[in-house]
């Protein structure tokens, strides 16, 4: 719908697509792997760990933004036609560049809190989706929300990673933090949402 409304009524517009956001107000992934961390899980990994996955620090993913608005209002719909240089109309995949095997992102979290599993129990993706299952349909009979799902198992185990060069070529984006920086910048925020949260309890 977005990029269908370029050029209507003298609007211009552009997509930009995400991949795995992390970072400051992150209320999903990292603290999911974080409570990984706390439930004692960290030496269970599902599949071989040779599916690559790009994660986004949400810093980049806003200066993305920044540059794609700046880039179009330089534009005169009525002056300029589209072309395949110009950006409007078009869709830009935003990643921070750094494809990584989907275990070792959040053994690096777990590093950052100074915690290294000794060893690795590996279950296949099939194993792990029957037990994501069978959690699933405990956690309905208690009525409670699972933690270990389907979806979870089988978002660890997928390819997901991109080429950024279009985004990097006509918007002339290039990612500000590294992956390792994004995540020492949101775990400090995290430590500092606990530490607030505390002391709210404490009041």
């Amino acid at each position: 719908m977005v990029l269908e409304a370029n050029r209507e009524g003298g609007m211009l517009t552009c997509a930009l697509r995400l991949s795995g956001l992390f970072g400051e107000g992150d209320r999903q992934l990292l603290p999911g792997m974080l409570q990984v961390l706390a439930n004692g899980q960290t030496k269970f990994q599902i599949g071989d760990n040779s599916n690559l996955f790009d994660f986004t620090y949400i810093g980049n993913s806003a200066y993305a933004h920044i540059i794609a608005a700046e880039k179009l209002i330089t534009i005169d719909p009525a002056t300029t036609p589209k072309t395949e240089y110009t950006v409007d109309g078009e869709a830009f995949i935003i990643t921070n560049g750094e494809p990584v095997y989907f275990w070792d992102f959040p053994r690096a979290v777990w590093a950052l809190r100074h915690h290294y599993p000794s060893y690795y129990i590996k279950m296949p993706r099939e194993v792990g989706v029957a037990l994501a299952g069978a959690a699933e349909a405990f956690a309905w009979l208690m009525r409670k929300e699972p933690g270990f799902t389907r979806f979870r198992v089988k978002f660890s185990c997928w390819n997901r990673y991109f080429d950024i060069r279009k985004a990097k070529n006509l918007l002339g984006y290039k990612p500000i933090w590294s992956l390792q920086e994004g995540l020492v910048k949101s775990l400090k925020w995290l430590e500092e949402e606990e530490q607030s949260q505390a002391a709210k309890k404490g009041q």
